[in-house]
C-alpha cells in the first residue's frame, strides 16, 4: 500500500499512517500538478512504487485483480 499526500495534510497522513499495523510507504503527490503527476507516473512504470490516490488517478481493483464492484453495493 502506498499513501499519497501533500501540503498541510501531509503531518496528519504520517501520523494515521503510523497507526496502522504495517506502516506504508508515504508519496507526496499534489494530483493538480502536471509536475508531480508526471514524475509518479515515471516511478510507477520504474517500477519503484506503486500509486493509491484518493482522487481517481490509481488502478482500479478490476486492472489491480480485484472485483470492479465497490464494497456495500451488488
Amino acid at each position: 500500500m502506498v499513501l499519497t499526500s501533500f501540503g498541510r495534510a501531509m503531518s496528519l497522513t504520517k501520523r494515521t499512517a503510523r497507526r496502522l499495523p504495517t506502516e506504508p510507504k508515504l508519496v507526496e503527490l499534489d494530483v493538480t500538478s502536471p509536475e508531480q503527476l508526471d514524475a509518479s507516473r515515471r516511478r510507477w512504470a520504474a517500477g519503484s512504487t506503486g500509486c493509491s490516490t484518493r482522487s481517481g488517478t490509481h488502478r482500479s481493483r478490476a486492472s489491480a485483480g480485484g472485483s470492479s464492484t465497490p464494497r456495500g453495493t451488488t
